[in-house]
C-alpha cells in the first residue's frame, strides 16, 4: 500500500483536513514529490481549487521532495507534525506581564485579585479620603 505523507486537503469537501486528500491531490503530491512537477501541476490545474493545494502545502512538499528514501519521508513527516504540535501548544500558552498572569496590558477587572492587593487599595483610598 502506498501512502502520501502529511498534507492538507484543499478540495471543497475536506478543505484543511490533514490526510483527507482526494485522488487528484494525492496523485499530484506523489508526482511532485518524485520530481514530476509539470505533470503534478497539470493534474491540479483542471480544478479551481488546485492552486490552493500548492499554496497550502508548498513548504511540506518541498521538504518531502528533498528526501531520498521512504525513511527520510517518514522522518520529515514526523518532524513536521512535531513542529505543528509545538506551535499549537505555544500559541495557547498564556502570556504574562510582570508575572501577573494577565494576558493584557492592564489588569482584567473580571479576574479575582489577591486579598493583599485589595487591602493595599483600601488603605490608599482611605488616605485620599482623609485629605
Amino acid at each position: 500500500m502506498i501512502t502520501v505523507p502529511y498534507l492538507l486537503a484543499t478540495n471543497p469537501t475536506n478543505y484543511g483536513k490533514p490526510w483527507r486528500l482526494n485522488c487528484v491531490e494525492a496523485l499530484a503530491a506523489a508526482f511532485y514529490i518524485t520530481g514530476f512537477d509539470a505533470y503534478a501541476e497539470k493534474l491540479l490545474g483542471a480544478f479551481g481549487w488546485g492552486e490552493s493545494f500548492w499554496k497550502v502545502n508548498q513548504v511540506y512538499l518541498e521538504r518531502y521532495k528533498k528526501c531520498t528514501t521512504a525513511e527520510d519521508v517518514t522522518r520529515a513527516q514526523q518532524d513536521i507534525i512535531e513542529e505543528l504540535e509545538r506551535k499549537y501548544e505555544d500559541a495557547r500558552k498564556p502570556e504574562t506581564i510582570d508575572g501577573l498572569g494577565e494576558d493584557l496590558l492592564f489588569v482584567n477587572p473580571n479576574h479575582q485579585r489577591d486579598e493583599e492587593e485589595e487591602e493595599g487599595e483600601e488603605e490608599a483610598g482611605e488616605e485620599v479620603d482623609d485629605k
